[in-house]
């Protein structure tokens, strides 16, 4: 078995990858891994469904499970990176499993940034 591609989150770049890999080659294997419950959904509709009063979780399109069972790739969920030795090609876990990578997709996203505002408004 060749070595894997990893992807290293589970936002729409991270699974748009995995997804357009999958059509190119049905067979390398594929490893998305996500700090949080990788469920795919739109993570820029959060802002819109806050304003709606809905929650993160109705915005769930596909569990991990249905993600990982279509497009035939493991998806490890609630696991953080904590490192990556480019010269070993191997991303290690923070549960200690190492996974070794013929090449490593970095898909992760943004975060915000808080401004420090005072007040309730």
């Amino acid at each position: 078995m060749s070595e894997s591609v990893v992807i290293i989150g589970s936002g729409l770049a991270g699974y748009n990858v995995a997804r357009e890999l999958r059509k190119a080659d049905a067979n390398v294997p594929i490893v998305v891994v996500s700090r949080d419950h990788a469920g795919f959904y739109s993570k820029p509709m959060l802002s819109n469904a806050l304003a709606g009063k809905k929650t993160a979780a109705t915005l769930v399109m596909k569990s991990a499970d249905k993600m990982s069972e279509e497009t035939k790739m493991r998806v490890i969920a609630n696991s953080a990176v904590t490192s990556i030795d480019t010269q070993a090609r191997t991303v290690t876990l923070a549960g200690g499993e190492v996974l070794h990578y013929r090449d490593l997709v970095l898909a992760l996203g943004a975060d915000p940034i808080r401004l420090p505002l005072k007040g309730d408004a």
